[in-house]
């Protein structure tokens, strides 16, 4: 009989024991971050992706036609403002300019002999020793040779020029976007030998025929949710093939190439909403949740429906202004866990630490 009363009372002891660890680990609280859920204002607007590229386009063409002796630039090189781009072969343009620079020389030379008889025939004439026939001679042959000199001073400008521009360099800093002709190739004047694209960028976003009423050239815009841009034109037909309004907009940034994909928001208006962090959402079979914390500390799930981001922050509907939630580090947590926010506690370290 003692033996069983013996068992008996080490059996009540262990299951004692149990329940009181199986208490311990449910009442052990986890320390977590928490945020209370607060109103915020935020931008609404028209949501499209855009396509970063050159604002201006430039051709480059020789003013003469010509042999196309040298090509400095490639497709796809940047270049600055001043930079050397292509030659002409100038030996024909020099010999042309060192005619024409004979022929002022000559021109001079006999123009001043011609006034220097003209004065001299004009005392004579004065005198009444030379006829007035023999003056008049000697007066237009004298404008002649002034008239002959004027045109070859203009032929000699006009070569020098031909020599200048038979080299181009660029006027603004850029891109090279194609270089039509290869050295050797003969080309006439004005054709394109180097088109640039400028350094300015533009974000090109095509806005569908119901949008386009909303978008003012006022309008502001965001670039990835942050960079603040605004509207440079708006065109006025749709493309023929995609019915979409070309919208450029201007921003400065040096932190997209040409022909990156951007998302683009045309704001229209504004509106309010509870936020929460980003990182405090967690996703079930499809579904968003966030954890609520009520004022004993136990964490319940809470469904939520997500609306704009704006930052590390999502406005969601499902939940009210004031709810605490738990910011970060979900994955460790549960329903029905007991919980102490970290804030709290940072709290009242702080005022210990001040009162001591």
């Amino acid at each position: 009989m003692k033996k069983t009363n013996l068992i008996v009372i080490l059996a009540f002891i262990i299951l004692f024991v149990g329940c009181s660890n199986d208490n311990t680990v449910q009442t052990q609280s986890k320390n977590v971050n928490t945020s209370t859920v607060s109103i915020k204002e935020y931008d609404t607007g028209l949501d499209y992706l855009g396509i970063v590229r050159a604002k201006d386009t430039k051709n480059y063409a020789f003013l003469s036609g010509g042999k196309l002796e040298h090509i400095y630039v490639e497709a796809g090189e940047k270049i600055k403002a001043g930079d050397l781009l292509a030659q002409l072969d100038t030996s024909s343009l020099e010999i042309s300019a060192n005619t024409a620079r004979i022929n002022v020389n000559s021109l001079k030379n006999s123009l001043e002999t011609a006034k220097s008889a003209l004065d001299a025939t004009e005392v004579l004439h004065d005198n009444g020793v030379i006829a007035d026939k023999d003056w008049e001679a000697q007066e237009s042959q004298y404008v002649m040779l002034e008239g002959n000199y004027e045109i070859a001073q203009n032929n000699l400008e006009q070569a020098e020029k031909q020599l200048v521009d038979s080299t181009i360099y660029a006027d603004e800093d850029g891109y090279v976007m194609e270089v039509p002709y290869k050295e050797g190739e003969i080309i006439a004047a004005g054709y394109p030998v180097v088109i640039m694209k400028g350094s300015q960028k533009v974000i090109s976003v095509g806005v569908s025929t119901d949008d386009i009423v909303k978008v003012t050239t006022t309008s502001a815009v965001k670039v990835d949710g942050k960079i603040t841009a605004n509207i440079d034109s708006i065109g006025q037909y749709p493309d023929e093939k995609t019915r979409a309004y070309t919208v450029d907009v201007v921003f400065e940034s040096d932190k997209y190439e040409i022909g990156d994909m951007v998302e683009v928001q045309i704001i229209t208006g504004k509106n309010s909403g509870c936020f929460v962090p980003v990182q405090s959402i967690f996703n079930i079979d499809g579904i968003d949740y966030v954890y609520v914390v009520n004022e004993e500390g136990i964490v319940s799930r809470k469904q939520i429906t997500r609306g704009e981001l704006c930052n590390d922050m999502v406005q969601v509907d499902g939940i009210e202004k004031g709810t605490v939630i738990i910011r970060d580090g979900v994955k460790n947590i549960k329903e029905n866990d007991v919980v102490i926010s970290t804030n709290s506690l940072n709290v009242v370290n702080k005022s210990e630490n001040a009162s001591n």
